[in-house]
């Protein structure tokens, strides 16, 4: 595996290390110049243990674990998520070792199993990074850096090219998961029905009967959360 390993500061105007203590008007919260961080401090016990002046080292170090095993444990930290093409083993591993990176969110949403949601201050949108159903972890970012929230904003859904905001899009698109079903052209409305009835997916919506496009939609979501 062929792991980056570059030194660049890509924050060159930002002086403050990657954890200052900052307060802002949706939550007193750490800062964070590299989402990855933000994960790996919040859910990775030793981060509860060590001291802060410590933790820019681990950051680094537990990164490149986390590339590793997707190689040295496939199994179960790799296929067993059923990405798309979109994500590919060496595209997960460069994306941890630099900054910011569409595919590190959703990664370290899965094995930390969380869903990721991004607000985007400058835009006033947030941004649903999965349709798995799970606890959210909902992240702010605002000039330049990342913070989790609190006390959530009322903002507009957004969608992918809002990400670009603030993520390095090394993903084409949001579909990051294999979809169980084959492609929609494949399939008559009552096949899709039949299909439906078989792992209990409710055929209406609002008392009226579901379009094929939505009946679709929901099997492949009912899949992707249960299987």
């Amino acid at each position: 595996m062929d792991l980056l390993t570059s030194t660049k500061k890509y924050c060159n105007d930002i002086n403050e290390s990657s954890y200052v203590q900052k307060y802002n008007k949706f939550s007193k919260a750490k800062v964070y110049q590299d989402i990855n961080n933000l994960f790996v401090d919040k859910f990775d016990p030793t981060c509860h243990i060590i001291e802060e002046k410590d933790k820019d080292v681990y950051f680094i170090q537990r990164l490149l674990e986390i590339a590793t095993d997707i190689d040295e444990k496939e199994s179960t930290c790799y296929t067993n998520y059923n990405y798309s093409k979109l994500m590919k083993s060496s595209i997960i591993q460069s994306g941890l070792q630099v900054p910011n990176n569409l595919s590190s969110v959703i990664y370290l949403g899965d094995i930390y199993n969380v869903t990721p949601v991004i607000y985007i201050d400058s835009l006033k949108k947030m941004v649903l990074t999965s349709k798995k159903q799970r606890n959210f972890i909902n992240i702010l970012y605002r000039d330049g850096t990342f913070m989790e929230l609190d006390d959530l904003p009322d903002f507009k859904e957004g969608g992918y090219d809002d990400l670009k905001v603030c993520l390095h899009t090394n993903i084409k698109n949001l579909e990051a998961y294999m979809s169980h079903l084959l492609p929609i052209g494949k399939y008559k409305s009552p096949e899709l029905i039949d299909i439906a009835k078989s792992v209990n997916v409710s055929l209406e919506v609002d008392g009226k009967k579901k379009v094929k496009k939505q009946l679709y939609d929901d099997i492949n979501m009912y899949y992707l959360n249960n299987v």
